[in-house]
């Protein structure tokens, strides 16, 4: 007798059946396995020999396998979606880093969906997927078509209201510098150089880049002078800087207060110049009239913690003040006031705690809109000021900043310049040289909005 396949042949299993027509039904196959055919003839009491061998291979309910398999890179994930191939149900979802497999990797199995997605995934990397589909028992089918994808990083705006109402963050995704110690922050092991001056607070994402003074200015009266700027994400997705510069920079003295309820003794905004901010609110009678202490001046309630008393001198006119102060210990304050076709009040004198004064001083060319700093002097008490800062603009942003100071009887200067494309801070030079610059900075466009890319330094020559 011929060798023929046993284990699925249909001679194998008891059930073989007679018939005097030509053609037949076998049953209580197993779909998916082959069975192999036979046909002897009886009559008269004898039995013909065997007929050809003949196989099939029952389908029933097996599954087709699924269609149009489609692949799409996201951020950190790969998308995966296809079409329901005949007596599809459920789907096993497989993949490989090689383009033709093997697909080894199982992504997902029993899906009852034509679609998922994978976020175990490396950014940059090629992942080649196949699906196959199972019906309850019954399958895998075979393989769909192979589909490709590569998932990347995603770099979205934040989610910040460009040019708010009052030239504030209203959620500035930072804390004032005097509560800096509790900001939850993540910065760079090394200590100098690009890497060093970047930041990320970890609450928010918000990154920040803060090279250091670009002038510090020697001052006999007290504290050194210095000048610089810093670069905040959220301050460039509001549209946002000091007056003189692109958006998301700021410069060191870049503090000023807001009224926020025009005709009413209201809450006042105290910006800072890394973009934080908080109220200082008068305090008011049943009528909405300031309260006065016993010395006659206004009285405000300010966060807890800050290490301040805020004061002010109102005018005659209801919601308008004349000067808003931050008292510090001895004779240390901040006195603000508004300069000329400004509407907010500007850093005016920041007075020492010895009673010396650093006094700022500002322009406005057309006498409206933000007044910017031009210059600031160093007064002792009863004493003449003595220039230690001047700032040059051209075209309305920062050209160069040269710091003044007087050492053994001799008057040294030094300078900063400044260089633009396509309205962003482009270069910062060197102390007293234009060639090479000390830092570079490139940008990308997101969401419409230009936004820090990368930041350089040169060794000086």
């Amino acid at each position: 007798m011929p060798d023929y396949p046993q284990a699925t042949s249909a001679w194998a299993v008891p059930g073989s059946f007679e018939t005097t027509a030509l053609s037949g039904i076998a049953t209580g196959l197993t779909n998916g396995a082959p069975a192999y055919f036979y046909v002897v003839a009886n009559g008269w009491g004898e039995v013909s020999p065997w007929s050809n061998i003949a196989s099939a291979t029952p389908t029933g309910n097996l599954p087709n396998p699924p269609l149009s398999l489609t692949a799409t890179g996201g951020n950190l994930s790969i998308g995966l979606s296809w079409k329901q191939g005949l007596n599809d149900a459920t789907y096993n979802v497989y993949r490989s880093t090689t383009n033709g497999g093997p697909y080894n990797t199982l992504v997902a199995q029993g899906l009852t969906t034509t679609g998922t997605i994978d976020t175990n995934v490396m950014v940059g990397t090629n992942y080649y997927y196949v699906v196959t589909a199972y019906n309850g028992p019954y399958g895998p089918s075979a393989y769909s078509n192979q589909a490709c994808a590569t998932p990347y990083v995603a770099v979205y705006p934040i989610n910040i209201q460009p040019n708010p109402p009052f030239g504030f963050l209203p959620t500035p995704m930072t804390v004032a510098p005097w509560m800096a110690d509790v900001e939850p922050v993540d910065t760079s092991e090394a200590s100098d150089g690009p890497s060093g001056a970047i930041s990320v607070n970890l609450a928010y994402g918000v990154a920040k880049f803060d090279s250091g003074p670009d002038l510090i200015i020697p001052n006999t009266l007290g504290p050194d002078i210095s000048f610089g700027r810093m670069y905040r994400t959220a301050t460039a997705a509001g549209n946002l800087s000091s007056p003189g510069l692109p958006p998301g920079w700021t410069h060191t003295w870049d503090y000023w207060m807001v009224p926020l309820t025009p005709g009413a003794w209201g809450a006042i905004q105290l910006v800072y110049p890394n973009g934080a901010s908080e109220q200082i609110i008068p305090n008011v009678d049943g009528s909405g009239n300031l309260s006065l202490n016993s010395s006659g001046a206004p009285t405000f309630i300010t966060l807890a913690g800050a290490p301040y008393v805020a004061t002010g001198v109102p005018s005659a006119t209801k919601g308008i003040w004349t000067q808003l102060a931050l008292q510090h210990n001895g004779l240390a304050q901040e006195i603000f006031t508004v300069p000329s076709g400004d509407t907010v009040f500007r850093l005016q004198t920041k007075v020492l705690s010895n009673g010396s004064q650093i006094n700022l001083h500002y322009t406005n060319p057309q006498n409206q809109g933000p007044a910017i700093l031009t210059s600031l002097d160093n007064a002792p008490v009863g004493g003449s000021a003595t220039s230690e800062l001047n700032l040059a603009y051209s075209g309305g942003l920062l050209s160069t900043a040269v710091g003044t100071s007087t050492i053994a009887g001799t008057a040294v200067s030094n300078t900063r310049t400044y260089t633009y494309a396509s309205g962003e801070l482009a270069q910062v030079s060197y102390l007293n040289s234009t060639s090479p610059a000390e830092w570079a900075y490139s940008y990308t466009t997101v969401g419409g909005a230009n936004y820090l890319q990368s930041a350089s330094s040169t060794d000086p020559i």
